[in-house]
């Protein structure tokens, strides 16, 4: 007895439609738990996107105009920003790291950061002394210097330190001090939006 081949009916179509969309919906769901993803949720009317990384616990706003690159690597991801004026040699960047960074603790980091400051002529700090901070109950340390290069290309930066058990996140951003005041809006906001998720 032969059969006659009727085709796919109507219920095997939408049973391979449901679980290509389930097989999809798996992949977008790995692959923002352990590579972050980007929002851009009203980036046209405010200006500004946001970089979630849920596998590293942390989110970050920055302007929608910015380049943004990030890469994973041995426990570790780091995630870069850049003005996008001049892609080759940007003005302003800032800097994420986030995994196990080998940092000393807080107490010994900031002694440490204190002594290159004080005794290398090439970097000087603005303010008074590293302010200890904390973020969602994680300490940290905030710092922001000046490093004389040579030539007269001075940059301005800044850097926050957070530890959280073995878990380290440095966020560090700089701008050429010829047009800091042009980015410093910008680098402020990356600073100040970037938070842990709890």
């Amino acid at each position: 007895m032969i059969k006659e081949d009727k085709g796919t009916t109507t219920s095997e179509k939408l049973i391979i439609v449901a679980v290509i969309v389930a097989i999809a919906g798996a992949g977008i769901f790995y692959l923002v738990e352990n590579y972050g993803w980007l929002s851009s949720k009203n980036a046209e009317e405010t200006g500004y996107e946001t970089f979630y990384s849920q596998k590293y616990g942390f989110y970050l706003t920055y302007p929608a105009s910015w380049a943004l690159d990030n890469m994973e690597r041995m426990g570790t991801i780091m995630v870069m920003l850049r003005e996008n004026s001049s892609p080759t040699n940007p003005r302003a960047q800032a800097r994420i790291t986030a995994g196990s960074l080998g940092y000393p603790p807080l107490d010994n980091l900031k002694r440490d950061l204190d002594n290159m400051l004080e005794n290398n002529e090439n970097y000087n700090l603005i303010g008074e002394e590293i302010e200890e901070i904390t973020i969602k109950g994680v300490p940290g340390i905030d710092f922001s210097f000046i490093n004389k290069g040579a030539q007269g290309g001075d940059t301005r930066g800044r850097m926050v330190i957070l530890q959280k058990d073995n878990f380290n996140y440095s966020l560090q951003t700089l701008a050429a001090e010829n047009s800091y005041e042009k980015y410093e809006s910008d680098l402020n906001l990356i600073v100040e939006n970037f938070s842990l998720i709890e």
